[in-house]
């Protein structure tokens, strides 16, 4: 399956192959613990951003209440990873290892930076551009090679998420990066750069889902009210088992639309402040 135009089936067939894991009495209580999703009346702390597929999208809001979240916690409640861009030699250690223990994103206050970071991610998350040696393996279904881009709340309750961009920053790191890895070569410099807007956390709200039909931008509104409409059938099948599940203050757009749009108005600058990304994503 190619990710060049893609057909739009019944959203209720499209249920059948996202991964659903059973809620038991322990997950329910996560809901309104750690991985609560609380209704916003504002955006302002909207303000990271993250690449990826669809089939993750819809993952999220079927299994962890909306929250994008780390290796472990997926682990710990048994949901099928479906995108992820990090080979699997560097996730060894389960626990011990603190990239198994944070979501990482892209701090929208870089401007055209973090678009360019996450358009990446979402291309080599969905069969755009080829995947690193080693990172998981895309899946051949049709929600799996649909690009999408999340923004969101990203939040470091643990201080994980400082603690591990201190560390993938640290220059003495990149000395022990081998051939075959796309950093080998590059400077200190570059590679900084690479990494300028990353940021990271326990887990990352969904607030904003931006999506497109890959190869044909003419069928994008039709890809957008298809993934509105697989948005709230997810959310009416919740409602069985959490009754208090609400996912109606998710806004959508097309991502090549609003992306293009915010790299443009914003241009070079790293400094966007938190009023403008809110203005030009969620008003």
């Amino acid at each position: 399956m190619t990710n060049s135009a893609i057909p739009f089936p019944n959203a209720d067939s499209i249920l059948k192959i996202v991964p659903s894991i059973k809620k038991t009495s322990e997950i329910l209580k996560l809901f309104t613990g750690p991985l609560r999703r609380p209704k916003l009346d504002n955006y302002l702390a909207c303000t990271a951003a993250h690449g990826t597929n669809l089939s993750a999208v819809l993952s999220t809001l079927m299994n962890s209440n909306g929250n994008l979240v780390s290796i472990q916690t997926m682990h710990d409640l048994d949901i099928t990873r479906t995108s992820g861009c990090t080979p699997a030699m560097y996730l060894g250690g389960g626990r011990s290892n603190i990239i198994n223990r944070v979501v990482c994103g892209a701090d929208l206050s870089f401007g055209a930076k973090t678009v360019e970071t996450v358009r990446d991610y979402a291309s080599l998350s969905s069969g755009g551009k080829v995947p690193l040696k080693g990172a998981i393996e895309i899946q051949n279904t049709l929600i799996a090679r649909i690009p999408a881009v999340v923004l969101g709340d990203l939040v470091d309750t643990k201080g994980d998420g400082a603690t591990f961009t201190e560390e993938f920053m640290n220059p003495a790191r990149y000395s022990l990066i081998q051939p075959g890895n796309p950093l080998y070569g590059k400077s200190e410099a570059e590679i900084l750069e690479i990494f300028v807007d990353q940021v990271a956390g326990d887990k990352l709200t969904i607030r904003k889902i931006l999506v497109d039909n890959p190869g044909n931008p003419h069928a994008d509104n039709e890809m957008l009210e298809f993934v509105k409409k697989v948005v709230g059938r997810i959310a009416m099948e919740l409602k069985k088992d959490q009754p208090d599940i609400d996912y109606s203050d998710i806004r959508f757009g097309i991502m090549r639309e609003e992306l293009a749009s915010f790299k443009e108005a914003m241009g070079s600058r790293r400094d966007v402040s938190r009023g403008e990304i809110i203005a030009h994503f969620f008003r």
